[in-house]
């Protein structure tokens, strides 16, 4: 186990790191797991007590090379009880099971990690004490500090000893926001954020349930399904979280949920939408599952930055973005901007002048990131949820709305040099596709940001992007 380093002082005697992290959730601790890697002083402020309650137990296969990068692969699966395969598309007429794509020469079946996020997020940031972060939890930032236009450190409370109204403050070379939905950079900035343009706010209801379930993880089952309602624009996530622990949430329209509250409990909106839920039917009528978790609500969740690094400050994960959760891509926007933001931000720490550009590349690659899956999850909403409708393209031609006939031509031209290339080059870009990393010369990933660049067209003759200002968090 390495040993914490002490940071220096600074000229007014205060602690000088390279990096404070806002947030010790995966984002926060990859990014410090990988910089004390390379000798960095680091700090991690987190708000909260791990392990913590957290909603995103469903994981793509994608963690298993993440996992295996951050060096807590073998902690995982000896404590993982759930595998996944896969995803399941539950509608009310038919159903289709959709696996990961077989690999190696014996064409196994890879799958991912389906647990407790509390357990999953503790896992990750004690690998990162173990690195030499220092970690301090129920430190809550309350502002970054900046001088001019750099940002230079943090305004902190520390609540681990009980209730304080002391200010404290901490200097470093580079603030990394990792704050998740409670965004704390973007709050301060204001006008940095905005709704995705493509995807409507939605909220989720959810708990958790135990009783008389007995998970199994056959290689012909797939342990996570998305349920969709009759009316095929609301749906339902059932995700095993252990052998004896479902997680069952319902995914509404923000309206239908300010509506419905005015009314009814949460617990009354949830039963009353799972009813016409297949699946999630079945499961609420049953007397011996019984809640463990209070019932709660997350809102909001489709918005992007403008901007995902300045002058002295970069965010990452949740706090840069968020893509509705119908993909299980939570932990993909985590993993995906840690790994791209380190090399860079490490030639960066080095300089005694920051060339800040060097960021420039990680911007393209969030942007990317992004669009691409923002457009794949407005495309399955805009086929009524119905897998068969996304991959008809008859279907997305008549319904997609076009900004010109050269936004029609640039689609065509994507779509026909993919149809005319080498099957197992298709294959492997629409498994980056699936992992939420498509890679520059990745045609489908050109399609996708083909569609983008359409709609951007369309909403540029509507009102404009409005910033963001309310809280983003569980409640």
């Amino acid at each position: 186990m390495k040993q914490q380093v002490s940071a220096r002082p600074d000229a007014d005697g205060r602690p000088l790191y390279d990096v404070v992290i806002i947030g010790g959730g995966p984002a926060g601790a990859s990014c410090g797991i990988q910089l004390a890697r390379r000798g960095r002083k680091v700090l991690i402020l987190e708000r909260s007590k791990f392990p913590r309650f957290h909603i995103g137990e469903s994981i793509t296969a994608f963690g298993f090379t993440a996992f295996k990068e951050l060096g807590v692969f073998d902690e995982l699966d000896a404590i993982n009880e759930v595998k996944k395969r896969g995803l399941e598309f539950v509608l009310p007429d038919t159903t289709f099971k959709i696996f990961f794509y077989p690999e190696g020469p014996e064409q196994r079946r890879p799958w991912a990690f389906q647990m407790a996020r509390g357990t999953l997020d503790k896992v990750l940031l004690d690998a990162a004490k173990r690195q030499g972060v220092e970690v301090r939890e129920e430190h809550l930032v309350k502002r970054v500090l900046f001088e001019g236009d750099r940002a230079v450190g943090v305004e902190y409370r520390d609540y681990s000893n009980g209730p304080s109204d002391e200010l404290h403050e901490v200097r470093a070379k580079w603030i990394l926001d990792a704050s998740g939905q409670g965004a704390t950079l973007n709050h301060q900035l204001r006008s940095n954020w905005y709704n995705d343009p493509l995807l409507e706010n939605k909220m989720a209801i959810f708990s958790h349930w135990r009783g008389d379930v007995q998970i199994e993880s056959p290689e012909d089952e797939i342990n996570f399904k998305l349920c969709v309602h009759e009316n095929r624009r609301d749906w339902a996530w059932y995700i095993p979280i252990a052998k004896d622990t479902l997680s069952l949430g319902v995914v509404l329209s923000q309206q239908t949920v300010k509506k419905e509250s005015q009314t009814k409990s949460l617990e009354q909106i949830f039963d009353e939408y799972a009813r016409d839920i297949p699946v999630i039917s079945d499961l609420v009528k049953n007397p011996a599952l019984k809640t463990v978790e209070k019932f709660r609500v997350v809102k909001d969740y489709s918005y992007r930055s403008k901007r995902y690094y300045g002058n002295g400050w970069t965010i990452v994960g949740d706090s840069a973005g968020f893509i509705d959760p119908i993909f299980s891509t939570g932990l993909q926007v985590a993993f995906n901007s840690a790994f791209a933001l380190i090399d860079p931000l490490d030639r960066l720490l080095d300089q005694e002048k920051p060339q800040v550009s060097l960021l420039e590349a990680y911007h393209e690659k969030l942007d990317r990131y992004y669009r691409v899956n923002s457009m794949l999850v407005y495309l399955f909403y805009l086929s009524r949820l119905d897998y068969r409708n996304v991959y008809s393209p008859g279907y997305l031609w008549k319904h997609v709305e076009w900004a010109g006939w050269a936004d029609r031509l640039a689609c065509v031209w994507h779509g026909a040099r993919f149809l005319t290339t080498r099957r197992e080059v298709r294959r492997k870009w629409g498994s980056e596709l699936l992992f939420g990393n498509p890679t520059k010369g990745n045609v489908l990933g050109d399609l996708a940001m083909a569609l983008s660049r359409n709609y951007d067209k369309v909403f540029s003759k509507r009102a404009p992007r409005a910033a963001r200002e309310e809280p983003l968090v569980e409640s």
